[in-house]
C-alpha cells in the first residue's frame, strides 16, 4: 500500500491498528499506553475508571488532563481500556 494513501476509516481497522500498536510496543518517544480488560462492567463504573485514569495520570504523572487519552471498547461482557498519555 503506497504510505500516503487515504486509509479506509472504520472501527475495525482503527481497532486492529491499535492492537497492533500495543502488542508492538512500538510507542513514540515520550508516550506510554496501557490496555486493561475487565468483564461483567456497568456504565457507570467505566466513567469512573476513566476519571480515575485521568486523574492519576494528572497526579502522578504531571501531564495535563487533555494528554491522556481513553479509548473504550465493548465486546459481549468484556470492556477493554486503553489509555494512551503523552508527555511534552
Amino acid at each position: 500500500m503506497w504510505p500516503f494513501s487515504k486509509k479506509k476509516s472504520s472501527r475495525d481497522i482503527a481497532v486492529k491498528r491499535m492492537q497492533s500498536f500495543v502488542r508492538s510496543g512500538g510507542t513514540p518517544p515520550k508516550a506510554s499506553s496501557a490496555a486493561l480488560k475487565f468483564e461483567d462492567v456497568q456504565d457507570n463504573e467505566i466513567d469512573s475508571i476513566v476519571g480515575y485514569i485521568k486523574d492519576y495520570a494528572y497526579r502522578n504523572l504531571s501531564v495535563d488532563k487533555n494528554n491522556v487519552k481513553v479509548h473504550i471498547s465493548k465486546e459481549g461482557n468484556s470492556v477493554t481500556i486503553v489509555a494512551s498519555i503523552v508527555y511534552k
